[in-house]
């Protein structure tokens, strides 16, 4: 199915530019994948603690990238990164990493 949500993204405007950029991530149909709010806070699961792991991980692969701000709902993340002295777009195919689903 097609969303229907507009994008917030701006016409021809080159998102491997140096700056902030504000991310949401939300799983399919909204499943609660990585963790509960246990007491009004997050707790990861597993599988969150695979998604921090990665996303701590992004300025090794990207050394332009640098992370800021960033939280973990059960069923979305929002993150903050910063990109800084880009000169050339980096595509996501040079830097390949494989995610082994945990064992409980």
């Amino acid at each position: 199915m097609k969303s229907n949500r507009q994008s917030a993204r701006l016409p021809k405007y080159n998102y491997s530019s140096p700056g902030a950029y504000f991310i949401t991530i939300c799983t399919k149909d909204r499943v609660c994948l990585f963790g509960e709010i246990i007491n009004d806070e997050m707790a990861l699961n597993a599988y969150g603690g695979i998604v921090r792991k990665c996303w701590m991980e992004i300025s090794v692969h990207f050394p332009d990238v640098t992370i800021d701000e960033m939280c973990t709902m059960p069923n979305h993340m929002h993150r903050i990164i910063n990109i800084v002295g880009a000169r050339h777009p980096t595509s996501l195919r040079q830097s390949r990493t494989s995610i082994v689903a945990p064992t409980e």
